[in-house]
């Protein structure tokens, strides 16, 4: 089986409980056997992100940039160009399932849906858009 996951957070890109779930939920899969990928988007594809693993080319798409560690794959992107990487990705690599971990990246998931026919899986990890329109957000101090 073949997953690949949309997130705007996986190690060592954290800034909440979101990076650390995914994290830990894409290296237990790896480690059961589950081909894994992640789509980091919000990272403008800075090809710096080399942690956990070293920076390289990859061998399905020479355009993309990959990282890899433990058998996972990682191509950071910017939220422009998530889209168009994203079904370039899947009609390459030919996941049996996308898997969205963060709201906002919905009109990202949606679009690669549609347009590869991927099936889709959403694990809600925050109420945040919620709180932010219900609760107005946090404070503006």
């Amino acid at each position: 089986m073949r997953v690949l996951h949309l997130t705007t957070e996986f190690p060592p890109v954290i800034y909440g409980g979101l990076g650390t779930a995914v994290g830990a939920l894409v290296a237990a899969s790896a480690g059961t056997g589950i081909e894994v990928a992640v789509l980091l988007v919000g990272t403008g594809g800075d090809p710096s992100y080399r942690q956990p693993a070293e920076t390289r080319r990859s061998s399905e798409d020479p355009a993309l940039t990959e990282c890899r560690a433990a058998g996972i794959h990682v191509r950071p992107t910017s939220h422009h160009a998530a889209e168009e990487m994203g079904v370039r990705w899947v009609q390459a690599w030919r996941p049996d399932v996308l898997h969205l971990h963060s709201f906002w990246l919905w009109p990202v998931a949606r679009a690669i849906r549609e347009r590869t026919g991927v099936p889709l899986v959403y694990t809600v990890h925050s109420l945040d858009r919620a709180e932010y329109e219900i609760g107005q957000g946090p404070p503006n101090a």
